[in-house]
């Protein structure tokens, strides 16, 4: 029987044995003007590796550039080896007007059954160069293994020039799996913002969809997640501007995931 001492110096020896694999890549494309990354991940149903999602911009031939929702699949070690590892963007067009959608933040998750990934991106449209926003919505790819669009679909806020909309965070449902929860904002051009929450599942169907203002000025989601203790629960975290003073106060809003119905806050 080995002593304490021996045992915990094999332990140490073991562990001083291990090695970390750390790298360092550059990911884009030859005609770019750059790509913002929003949000990313350790894959593992869809096997071990990164995934990482935001806003890519490309540099078209009449100096309007694309905004196309970024998406990159890597496997372990960072590398682009496989069809199952990808490097894309994806430029949308709005259904009925027809005009480009600009995409604001983009962001990417890993289906836990294996299946792919959904890619939501927050947007707005313009009818030309430098002229106002109009249309203002999200737009939700979903993916497969070889991050090949299955299907698309989009949520509309409605037509009012000037407003943004903004991608605030994506989340799978645990109680539900396959279904999403996503949140963000809409701001007009001053400091009142309208936030919004709503669950759709892997095809993209909405199963609801809230707005909410608390009249306060700067409501910003900041994260979601499902509460671990209540079921049927969905805990949103944010911040907001204090009206006395000059800084940010948090907030936590409690929503029923069911149905979007707003059961508690707390500021």
């Amino acid at each position: 029987m080995k002593s304490p001492l021996k045992m915990m110096l094999l332990a140490v020896l073991l562990a001083g044995g291990a090695q970390a694999q750390m790298f360092q890549h550059k990911y884009g494309f030859a005609s770019s003007l750059g790509s913002h990354t929003r949000n990313g991940e350790v894959t593992s149903s869809t096997g071990p590796g990164h995934l990482i999602g935001g806003t890519h911009v490309t540099n078209t031939a009449a100096m309007l550039p694309d905004y196309g929702i970024y998406v990159l699949r890597t496997d372990i070690d960072g590398r682009l080896n496989t069809v199952n590892e990808f490097n894309r963007s994806y430029v949308l067009s709005h259904g009925v007007s027809g005009y480009q959608l600009r995409i604001t933040k983009g962001m990417v998750v890993e289906f836990s059954d294996g299946s792919g990934y959904g890619a939501v991106g927050s947007n707005v449209t313009q009818s030309g160069f430098m002229q106002p926003y109009r249309e203002q919505g999200i737009a939700y790819v979903r993916l497969d293994l070889q991050g090949n669009v299955m299907n698309v679909q989009g949520y509309s806020f409605g037509d009012n020039s000037g407003y943004m909309s903004m991608l605030m965070g994506i989340k799978e449902s645990v109680s539900k799996p396959g279904d999403m929860f996503v949140t963000g904002m809409v701001y007009p051009p001053g400091d009142d913002t309208t936030m919004w929450v709503m669950r759709i599942d892997q095809a993209g169907t909405l199963a609801w969809g809230k707005t909410f203002n608390f009249n306060v000025g700067g409501e910003k989601p900041v994260d979601l997640a499902e509460n671990p203790v209540q079921t049927n629960q969905l805990v949103v975290l944010g911040d907001y501007d204090n009206p006395s003073a000059s800084f940010h106060r948090g907030f936590w809003m409690t929503l029923d995931e069911n149905t979007g119905t707003l059961t508690g806050l707390w500021a």
